[in-house]
Protein backbone atom coordinates (compact mmCIF):
# COMPACT_ATOMS: atom_id res chain seq x y z
CA UNK A 1 0.00 0.00 0.00
CA UNK A 2 0.86 3.87 -1.05
CA UNK A 3 2.13 5.57 1.45
CA UNK A 4 1.87 8.92 0.02
CA UNK A 5 -0.67 9.77 -2.98
CA UNK A 6 0.61 10.32 -6.42
CA UNK A 7 -0.90 13.24 -8.42
CA UNK A 8 -4.16 12.39 -10.41
CA UNK A 9 -1.86 13.56 -13.56
CA UNK A 10 1.69 11.40 -13.62
CA UNK A 11 5.22 12.58 -13.93
CA UNK A 12 5.64 14.38 -17.75
CA UNK A 13 8.93 13.34 -19.47
CA UNK A 14 9.97 17.10 -19.58
CA UNK A 15 9.37 17.94 -15.94
CA UNK A 16 11.52 18.85 -13.48
CA UNK A 17 11.78 16.65 -10.12
CA UNK A 18 11.35 19.70 -7.88
CA UNK A 19 7.98 19.98 -9.82
CA UNK A 20 6.52 16.42 -9.81
CA UNK A 21 7.77 16.68 -5.71
CA UNK A 22 5.69 20.13 -5.38
CA UNK A 23 2.74 18.70 -7.13
CA UNK A 24 2.98 15.28 -4.39
CA UNK A 25 3.33 17.91 -1.08
CA UNK A 26 -0.06 19.49 -2.77
CA UNK A 27 -1.79 16.58 -3.63
CA UNK A 28 -1.26 15.22 0.06
CA UNK A 29 -2.41 18.09 1.66
CA UNK A 30 1.01 19.30 3.02
CA UNK A 31 1.41 23.22 3.71
CA UNK A 32 5.23 23.02 1.64
CA UNK A 33 7.53 20.82 0.92
CA UNK A 34 9.38 20.72 4.03
CA UNK A 35 6.51 19.19 5.62
CA UNK A 36 6.54 16.69 2.87
CA UNK A 37 10.02 15.75 3.35
CA UNK A 38 9.91 15.18 7.12
CA UNK A 39 6.61 13.12 6.41
CA UNK A 40 9.35 10.93 4.25
CA UNK A 41 12.26 11.12 6.44
CA UNK A 42 10.32 9.41 8.93
CA UNK A 43 8.61 6.80 7.17
CA UNK A 44 12.58 5.91 5.82
CA UNK A 45 14.04 5.92 8.56
CA UNK A 46 12.93 2.36 9.39
CA UNK A 47 13.75 1.21 5.89
CA UNK A 48 16.94 2.59 5.43
CA UNK A 49 18.93 4.83 8.16
CA UNK A 50 21.34 5.98 5.56
CA UNK A 51 18.30 7.04 2.64
CA UNK A 52 17.17 8.26 5.27
CA UNK A 53 19.60 11.17 5.78
CA UNK A 54 19.97 11.66 1.90
CA UNK A 55 16.58 12.65 1.46
CA UNK A 56 16.75 16.50 1.31
CA UNK A 57 14.86 18.89 3.50
CA UNK A 58 14.89 21.86 0.98
CA UNK A 59 13.36 21.78 -2.15
CA UNK A 60 16.63 23.63 -3.73
CA UNK A 61 18.94 20.62 -2.43
CA UNK A 62 16.15 17.57 -3.81
CA UNK A 63 18.12 17.19 -6.79
CA UNK A 64 20.87 14.53 -7.17
CA UNK A 65 23.53 16.81 -8.52
CA UNK A 66 23.35 19.34 -5.50
CA UNK A 67 23.93 16.08 -3.21
CA UNK A 68 27.02 17.41 -0.40
CA UNK A 69 28.48 13.80 0.00
CA UNK A 70 28.01 10.71 -2.32
CA UNK A 71 25.61 10.67 -4.39
CA UNK A 72 24.27 6.65 -4.50
CA UNK A 73 22.47 7.42 -0.86
CA UNK A 74 20.48 10.50 -2.47
CA UNK A 75 19.82 7.59 -5.67
CA UNK A 76 18.53 4.73 -3.01
CA UNK A 77 16.48 7.45 -1.06
CA UNK A 78 14.81 8.02 -4.24
CA UNK A 79 14.05 4.62 -5.21
CA UNK A 80 12.29 3.94 -1.58
CA UNK A 81 10.19 7.50 -2.34
CA UNK A 82 9.07 6.15 -5.57
CA UNK A 83 8.13 2.68 -3.35
CA UNK A 84 5.98 5.25 -0.90
CA UNK A 85 4.24 7.08 -3.88
CA UNK A 86 3.57 3.43 -5.82
CA UNK A 87 5.53 4.07 -8.57
CA UNK A 88 8.14 2.02 -9.94
CA UNK A 89 11.78 2.23 -8.23
CA UNK A 90 13.47 4.46 -11.29
CA UNK A 91 10.57 6.82 -11.86
CA UNK A 92 11.82 9.84 -9.90
CA UNK A 93 15.64 8.94 -11.15
CA UNK A 94 13.74 9.62 -14.28
CA UNK A 95 13.69 13.62 -13.44
CA UNK A 96 16.80 14.05 -11.97
CA UNK A 97 19.94 15.78 -12.66
CA UNK A 98 22.57 13.11 -12.21
CA UNK A 99 26.43 13.91 -12.21
CA UNK A 100 28.06 12.47 -14.94
CA UNK A 101 31.90 11.22 -15.32
CA UNK A 102 32.03 12.65 -18.91
CA UNK A 103 34.69 15.36 -19.31
CA UNK A 104 33.66 17.63 -22.38
CA UNK A 105 36.43 19.03 -24.31
CA UNK A 106 38.24 17.00 -22.23
CA UNK A 107 38.17 18.86 -18.78
CA UNK A 108 34.36 20.83 -18.21
CA UNK A 109 32.41 19.06 -15.88
CA UNK A 110 29.04 17.41 -17.16
CA UNK A 111 25.53 16.37 -15.66
CA UNK A 112 23.26 13.98 -17.26
CA UNK A 113 19.13 13.62 -17.49
CA UNK A 114 17.05 10.54 -19.25
CA UNK A 115 20.49 9.69 -20.91
CA UNK A 116 21.40 13.30 -22.17
CA UNK A 117 24.81 14.79 -21.30
CA UNK A 118 24.51 18.96 -20.68
CA UNK A 119 27.36 20.93 -19.53
CA UNK A 120 27.22 21.75 -16.07
CA UNK A 121 27.75 25.52 -17.02
CA UNK A 122 24.45 25.67 -18.81
CA UNK A 123 22.19 25.21 -15.46
CA UNK A 124 20.96 28.42 -14.03
CA UNK A 125 21.99 29.44 -10.70
CA UNK A 126 20.22 27.39 -7.68
CA UNK A 127 20.32 30.32 -5.47
CA UNK A 128 17.23 32.52 -4.26
CA UNK A 129 18.37 35.42 -6.35
CA UNK A 130 18.30 33.35 -9.59
CA UNK A 131 15.39 33.47 -12.03
CA UNK A 132 13.67 30.12 -13.09
CA UNK A 133 11.77 31.52 -15.78
CA UNK A 134 8.37 30.05 -17.39
CA UNK A 135 6.48 30.11 -20.13
CA UNK A 136 2.89 31.40 -19.87
CA UNK A 137 1.16 29.71 -22.57
CA UNK A 138 2.74 26.30 -21.29
CA UNK A 139 1.87 26.41 -17.83
CA UNK A 140 -2.04 27.23 -19.13
CA UNK A 141 -1.84 24.15 -21.11
CA UNK A 142 -0.43 21.73 -18.28
CA UNK A 143 0.75 23.48 -14.97
CA UNK A 144 4.15 21.99 -14.36
CA UNK A 145 7.72 23.29 -14.65
CA UNK A 146 9.69 22.08 -17.66
CA UNK A 147 13.19 20.49 -17.19
CA UNK A 148 14.16 23.03 -20.38
CA UNK A 149 13.88 26.46 -18.24
CA UNK A 150 16.65 25.39 -15.65
CA UNK A 151 19.04 25.95 -18.82
CA UNK A 152 20.85 28.88 -19.15
CA UNK A 153 20.89 29.40 -22.76
CA UNK A 154 17.03 28.13 -22.95
CA UNK A 155 15.58 31.27 -23.37
CA UNK A 156 12.14 30.92 -25.47
CA UNK A 157 9.70 28.17 -25.97
CA UNK A 158 10.33 26.22 -28.93
CA UNK A 159 6.23 25.28 -28.90
CA UNK A 160 4.78 29.07 -28.39
CA UNK A 161 7.76 31.08 -30.08
CA UNK A 162 7.73 33.39 -26.93
CA UNK A 163 10.80 34.57 -25.07
CA UNK A 164 10.43 33.30 -21.23
CA UNK A 165 9.65 35.44 -18.37
CA UNK A 166 12.00 35.68 -15.88
CA UNK A 167 9.91 38.78 -13.71
CA UNK A 168 6.59 38.73 -12.31
CA UNK A 169 4.30 41.56 -14.61
CA UNK A 170 2.64 42.08 -11.38
CA UNK A 171 5.16 42.91 -8.67
CA UNK A 172 8.74 42.46 -10.63
CA UNK A 173 9.77 40.43 -8.41
CA UNK A 174 12.30 37.34 -9.60
CA UNK A 175 10.44 34.10 -11.15
CA UNK A 176 11.39 31.16 -8.74
CA UNK A 177 9.47 28.44 -8.46
CA UNK A 178 11.78 26.25 -6.13
CA UNK A 179 11.72 29.29 -3.37
CA UNK A 180 8.54 30.63 -4.00
CA UNK A 181 7.20 26.85 -4.25
CA UNK A 182 4.38 27.92 -6.18
CA UNK A 183 4.54 26.24 -9.81
CA UNK A 184 1.68 28.55 -11.48
CA UNK A 185 1.12 31.71 -9.14
CA UNK A 186 4.06 34.55 -7.63
CA UNK A 187 4.67 35.00 -4.15
CA UNK A 188 2.54 38.35 -4.84
CA UNK A 189 -0.54 35.84 -5.74
CA UNK A 190 -0.39 36.96 -9.35
CA UNK A 191 -1.83 34.15 -11.66
CA UNK A 192 1.25 33.51 -13.72
CA UNK A 193 -0.87 31.94 -16.71
CA UNK A 194 -2.26 34.97 -17.71
CA UNK A 195 0.96 36.40 -18.39
CA UNK A 196 1.63 38.07 -21.64
CA UNK A 197 5.35 36.63 -23.08
CA UNK A 198 6.78 38.66 -26.22
CA UNK A 199 7.25 37.00 -29.63
CA UNK A 200 10.36 35.45 -29.56
CA UNK A 201 13.45 36.20 -32.19
CA UNK A 202 14.25 33.31 -34.57
CA UNK A 203 18.11 33.18 -33.37
CA UNK A 204 16.51 32.53 -29.52
CA UNK A 205 14.36 30.14 -31.06
CA UNK A 206 17.21 28.09 -32.48
CA UNK A 207 19.02 28.39 -29.59
CA UNK A 208 16.64 27.06 -27.42
CA UNK A 209 16.05 24.32 -30.23
CA UNK A 210 19.14 23.30 -29.57
CA UNK A 211 17.81 21.29 -26.05
CA UNK A 212 14.78 19.51 -28.15
CA UNK A 213 14.98 16.56 -30.21
CA UNK A 214 12.12 17.49 -32.24
CA UNK A 215 13.56 21.14 -33.35
CA UNK A 216 16.10 19.81 -36.04
CA UNK A 217 14.25 21.84 -38.99
CA UNK A 218 14.93 25.03 -37.58
CA UNK A 219 18.75 25.08 -36.63
CA UNK A 220 21.58 25.11 -38.79
CA UNK A 221 22.16 22.20 -41.36
CA UNK A 222 25.34 21.03 -38.87
CA UNK A 223 23.15 20.35 -36.07
CA UNK A 224 20.39 19.61 -36.99
CA UNK A 225 21.10 15.58 -38.04
CA UNK A 226 22.93 15.51 -34.00
CA UNK A 227 22.02 14.42 -30.73
CA UNK A 228 21.24 17.10 -27.93
CA UNK A 229 24.33 16.08 -26.51
CA UNK A 230 26.26 16.75 -29.65
CA UNK A 231 24.89 20.32 -30.19
CA UNK A 232 25.16 21.23 -26.47
CA UNK A 233 28.83 20.67 -26.69
CA UNK A 234 29.44 22.11 -29.78
CA UNK A 235 28.05 25.47 -28.34
CA UNK A 236 30.14 25.07 -25.33
CA UNK A 237 32.99 24.37 -27.86
CA UNK A 238 32.01 27.51 -29.53
CA UNK A 239 31.85 29.48 -26.12
CA UNK A 240 34.92 28.41 -24.83
CA UNK A 241 36.90 28.96 -27.83
CA UNK A 242 35.69 32.51 -28.78
CA UNK A 243 34.58 33.81 -25.17
CA UNK A 244 31.55 35.03 -27.13
CA UNK A 245 27.52 34.35 -26.39
CA UNK A 246 26.37 31.29 -27.30
CA UNK A 247 23.47 32.99 -29.07
CA UNK A 248 26.52 34.41 -31.60
CA UNK A 249 27.18 30.30 -31.97
CA UNK A 250 23.82 30.08 -33.91
CA UNK A 251 25.44 32.17 -36.35
CA UNK A 252 28.81 30.94 -36.39
CA UNK A 253 27.20 27.24 -37.29
CA UNK A 254 25.44 28.80 -39.99
CA UNK A 255 28.29 29.63 -41.93
CA UNK A 256 30.12 26.38 -40.65
CA UNK A 257 32.90 25.62 -41.36
CA UNK A 258 33.82 29.15 -43.17
CA UNK A 259 34.34 30.97 -40.49
CA UNK A 260 36.77 28.29 -38.48
CA UNK A 261 39.24 27.72 -42.01
CA UNK A 262 39.14 31.63 -42.23
CA UNK A 263 40.56 32.16 -39.21
CA UNK A 264 42.72 28.80 -39.26
CA UNK A 265 43.89 30.39 -42.68
CA UNK A 266 44.95 33.61 -41.26
CA UNK A 267 46.53 31.61 -38.58
CA UNK A 268 48.60 29.47 -40.87
CA UNK A 269 49.37 32.65 -42.92
CA UNK A 270 50.96 34.50 -40.67
CA UNK A 271 52.51 31.36 -38.31
CA UNK A 272 56.18 33.12 -38.02
CA UNK A 273 54.66 35.86 -35.39
CA UNK A 274 53.73 33.00 -32.95
CA UNK A 275 56.93 31.44 -33.69
CA UNK A 276 60.39 31.89 -31.11
CA UNK A 277 62.29 29.12 -33.28
CA UNK A 278 62.19 27.39 -36.58
CA UNK A 279 59.03 25.37 -37.39
CA UNK A 280 60.36 21.83 -36.62
CA UNK A 281 61.23 22.97 -33.01
CA UNK A 282 57.58 25.07 -32.48
CA UNK A 283 55.37 23.00 -30.87
CA UNK A 284 51.99 23.04 -32.41
CA UNK A 285 49.82 24.50 -29.50
CA UNK A 286 51.97 27.55 -29.47
CA UNK A 287 50.57 28.36 -33.24
CA UNK A 288 47.38 26.74 -32.75
CA UNK A 289 46.57 26.59 -29.78
CA UNK A 290 44.09 23.35 -28.30
CA UNK A 291 42.00 23.13 -31.13
CA UNK A 292 42.88 19.62 -32.13
CA UNK A 293 42.63 18.62 -28.33
CA UNK A 294 39.09 20.16 -27.68
CA UNK A 295 38.33 18.43 -31.02
CA UNK A 296 38.68 15.35 -30.21
CA UNK A 297 37.64 15.33 -26.98
CA UNK A 298 34.43 16.70 -27.52
CA UNK A 299 32.42 14.49 -25.35
CA UNK A 300 32.36 10.53 -24.68
CA UNK A 301 29.92 9.78 -27.15
CA UNK A 302 31.14 11.09 -30.37
CA UNK A 303 35.02 10.85 -29.65
CA UNK A 304 36.44 10.77 -32.80
CA UNK A 305 33.63 11.70 -34.86
CA UNK A 306 31.84 14.57 -33.95
CA UNK A 307 31.89 17.18 -37.06
CA UNK A 308 33.86 19.55 -35.26
CA UNK A 309 36.93 16.93 -35.15
CA UNK A 310 36.22 15.83 -38.99
CA UNK A 311 36.24 19.30 -40.07
CA UNK A 312 39.91 20.31 -37.83
CA UNK A 313 41.38 16.95 -39.21
CA UNK A 314 40.34 17.65 -42.41
CA UNK A 315 42.07 21.16 -42.99
CA UNK A 316 45.40 20.07 -41.14
CA UNK A 317 45.27 16.83 -43.46
CA UNK A 318 46.05 18.97 -46.04
CA UNK A 319 49.17 20.46 -45.19
CA UNK A 320 51.07 17.39 -45.87
CA UNK A 321 50.08 18.47 -49.94
CA UNK A 322 49.62 22.42 -48.88
CA UNK A 323 53.55 22.31 -47.39
CA UNK A 324 55.54 19.77 -48.88
CA UNK A 325 58.98 18.49 -47.39
CA UNK A 326 61.85 20.53 -48.32
CA UNK A 327 65.09 21.40 -47.10
CA UNK A 328 63.31 24.50 -45.07
CA UNK A 329 60.62 23.34 -42.44
CA UNK A 330 57.58 24.76 -42.88
CA UNK A 331 53.98 24.20 -40.91
CA UNK A 332 53.42 20.73 -41.60
CA UNK A 333 57.06 20.32 -39.40
CA UNK A 334 55.18 21.69 -36.57
CA UNK A 335 55.49 18.98 -33.37
CA UNK A 336 52.67 17.69 -32.18
CA UNK A 337 52.34 16.15 -28.88
CA UNK A 338 51.57 12.36 -27.76
CA UNK A 339 48.30 13.62 -26.34
CA UNK A 340 47.52 16.05 -29.84
CA UNK A 341 48.90 12.57 -31.35
CA UNK A 342 46.52 10.48 -30.25
CA UNK A 343 43.76 12.57 -30.85
CA UNK A 344 44.75 12.65 -34.25
CA UNK A 345 45.23 8.90 -34.50
CA UNK A 346 42.00 8.73 -32.78
CA UNK A 347 43.72 6.21 -30.50
CA UNK A 348 45.03 6.43 -26.78
CA UNK A 349 48.00 7.91 -25.60
CA UNK A 350 49.02 4.29 -24.41
CA UNK A 351 48.88 3.65 -28.28
CA UNK A 352 50.65 5.79 -29.21
CA UNK A 353 53.64 5.18 -26.56
CA UNK A 354 53.32 1.77 -28.67
CA UNK A 355 53.55 3.22 -32.01
CA UNK A 356 56.68 4.96 -30.68
CA UNK A 357 58.60 2.11 -29.44
CA UNK A 358 57.53 0.12 -32.48
CA UNK A 359 59.36 2.82 -35.01
CA UNK A 360 56.17 3.22 -36.84
CA UNK A 361 56.32 6.91 -34.98
CA UNK A 362 59.76 8.67 -34.72
CA UNK A 363 60.62 11.19 -32.58
CA UNK A 364 61.71 14.72 -33.21
CA UNK A 365 64.32 14.58 -30.81
CA UNK A 366 66.81 11.79 -29.41
CA UNK A 367 65.36 10.52 -26.41
CA UNK A 368 67.39 8.97 -23.66
CA UNK A 369 67.20 5.19 -22.75
CA UNK A 370 63.61 5.07 -20.60
CA UNK A 371 63.65 8.96 -21.21
CA UNK A 372 60.00 9.91 -19.59
CA UNK A 373 58.18 11.34 -22.32
CA UNK A 374 55.92 14.02 -21.15
CA UNK A 375 52.79 13.99 -22.90
CA UNK A 376 51.84 17.45 -23.67
CA UNK A 377 55.55 17.79 -24.89
CA UNK A 378 55.64 18.59 -28.92
CA UNK A 379 57.46 15.20 -30.00
CA UNK A 380 56.26 14.12 -33.55
CA UNK A 381 56.38 16.40 -37.00
CA UNK A 382 52.82 17.09 -38.25
CA UNK A 383 53.04 15.09 -41.73
CA UNK A 384 54.75 12.44 -40.23
CA UNK A 385 51.69 11.78 -37.94
CA UNK A 386 48.80 12.82 -40.37
CA UNK A 387 50.84 10.35 -43.11
CA UNK A 388 50.39 7.75 -40.28
CA UNK A 389 46.44 8.41 -40.03
CA UNK A 390 46.27 8.69 -43.77
CA UNK A 391 48.01 5.03 -44.19
CA UNK A 392 45.14 3.57 -41.82
CA UNK A 393 42.36 4.92 -44.35
CA UNK A 394 40.58 7.62 -45.72
CA UNK A 395 42.15 11.10 -44.83
CA UNK A 396 38.74 12.28 -43.44
CA UNK A 397 37.14 10.56 -40.37
CA UNK A 398 39.90 7.29 -40.61
CA UNK A 399 38.95 5.06 -37.37
CA UNK A 400 42.15 3.21 -36.05
CA UNK A 401 41.86 0.36 -34.14
CA UNK A 402 42.46 0.41 -30.47
CA UNK A 403 43.94 -3.13 -30.36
Amino acid sequence: MSFLFSPEQPAFFDETLESYLLRVTECNNFASYRQLSLAIRDELYAQDYQAHGAFPLELSQLNVIYAQTSSHFRVRAFALVASLLGLQPAELLKLALLRSDVRLLGKYTAISRAGTTIPASFIRGNDQESAIPICPECLAEAPYIRQNWHFEPYQACTKHHVELIDHCPNCGMTLNYVWNESITHCSCGFDLTKAIASESSKDLLQLSGCFDTGQSQRLPNVLSPISVSERLSALLWFHKRYSRPLLDGIDYFEKWPSQLYRELDEITANTEQYMLDVFNRTFFSKVYGDIIATAANFDSISRGNSFIHRTVMSYFSAFTERFPRSKTPNQADLLLSIAETAAVLNTSIEQVYRLLEDGLLVSAKRLASHQKIEPHVGLFYLRQVFELRTSFGSMDGVYMSLW
